[in-house]
């Protein structure tokens, strides 16, 4: 029998029911449910969390840049999921959604936290595809990354 949980106490011991072929009682509460209702308990476990996707992401990402991902992400001394020193400082958002409600407060931090000629950097990824990434950064290193790009082109 896979691996389930009672819907009521939350305890794994559990048999099938003498009444019915498609339910599961409890040997613990006693009580009697659809099995068909754990199985779908355990699906909706096996998604991913938040935490996983953030972690995912950091690696990703600082793996693209040759940085490092910052131990806690970022909450202790070191600001920001993501650093190459001197040169780049990034915070990194998930969302299993189609949208993402983007905080200037948010913005704000990573541009507090980058050092120096640091480029703060806030990159999100929406229902977790990582290639499909959107990076905001100031417009000041916008227009600079843009002149730079132009003068390689011509």
């Amino acid at each position: 029998m896979p691996s389930r949980v009672c819907p009521f106490c939350g305890s794994r011991r559990l048999r099938e029911s003498p009444v019915s072929a498609s339910s599961l009682c409890c040997r613990d509460c006693e009580r009697e449910f659809d099995a068909f209702s754990t199985q779908e308990q355990t699906r909706r476990s096996a998604e991913p969390t938040t935490r996983s996707r953030s972690d995912r992401q950091e690696r990703f990402n600082a793996r693209s840049v040759g940085g490092r991902v910052t131990a806690n992400s970022g909450a202790g001394r070191d600001k920001g999921d993501v650093k190459v020193r001197g040169l780049l400082r990034e915070e990194d958002k998930t969302t299993g959604k189609t949208s993402y409600v983007l905080k200037r407060a948010d913005l704000r931090k990573i541009a507090a936290a980058a050092q120096g000629d640091e480029i703060p950097v806030m990159s999100i990824a929406f229902e977790d595809n990582l290639n499909e990434q959107f990076v905001v950064v100031p417009r000041g290193w916008f227009e600079q990354l843009l002149r730079s790009y132009q003068k390689e082109i011509e």
